[in-house]
């Protein structure tokens, strides 16, 4: 049972990495995660502070829902987080791998 837990962490941990790389990145950035993926967005809304989140779905079965919170002058990507539920927020599609062997990862914002 443990080497199943230790795979599943890998796996979520692999996702999170491939959401790292979006920070400062455009949708316009052609290794984005934005820019390979525009079907999986669900939709966006202004925060209060100004910036814009937008909710994209990934992971197993796309069913993980990630916020993106964007500078809405430049149109990079400034935090990202799982939404919730998270129990298919794991890096689950070939293509996606493909994206996160390209460049080491960025560091992701704390979350709430």
């Amino acid at each position: 049972m443990t080497a199943a837990g230790c795979s599943l962490f890998s796996a979520r941990d692999d996702l999170a990495k491939l959401m790292d790389r979006e920070v400062g990145r455009t949708a316009d950035d052609l290794d984005s995660y934005r820019a390979n993926f525009p079907e999986l967005r669900r939709g966006a809304r202004k925060l209060p502070n100004g910036q814009i989140e937008e909710e994209w779905r990934t992971g197993f079965r796309d069913n993980c829902p990630v916020f993106f919170e964007v500078d809405p002058a430049g149109g990079k990507v400034l935090a990202w987080r799982f939404g919730l539920p998270d129990d298919d927020c794991i890096l689950a599609q070939p293509r996606q791998e493909a994206l996160l062997k390209e460049k080491p990862p960025a560091r992701r914002s704390p979350g709430p």
